[in-house]
């Protein structure tokens, strides 16, 4: 994105209502997620994930209303604190 700052984006993706379409695809792919794996722990790593963070209880909230019944009732919703969590997983891997 040209001419857009670090600042700008996220201010704009902590101020995204729960309505927007960005968010809901998210809620509405978790939900795909819970049916077909059933997870005890969904996490979003990176910078996304990070910007969520604040939100987190809401999201889980939009996520459970309407899960299935095939769904883990006691899943959780965890979010990466690092921007480089890919690298540091890859790095433990190597590491034995």
């Amino acid at each position: 994105f040209p001419g857009v700052h670090d600042a700008e984006i996220v201010e704009r993706v902590r101020a995204l209502p729960d309505d927007d379409a960005c968010i809901e695809s998210l809620v509405r792919a978790l939900r795909i997620v819970h049916a077909i794996y059933v997870p005890d722990m969904i996490v979003l790593a990176g910078g996304f994930g990070m910007l969520l963070n604040d939100r987190g209880e809401r999201i889980q909230g939009l996520i459970s209303d309407g899960l299935t019944r095939l769904a883990n009732p006691n899943w959780e919703l965890r979010f990466g604190d690092s921007l480089h969590h890919a690298a540091l997983g890859a790095a433990r891997l190597a590491s034995g």
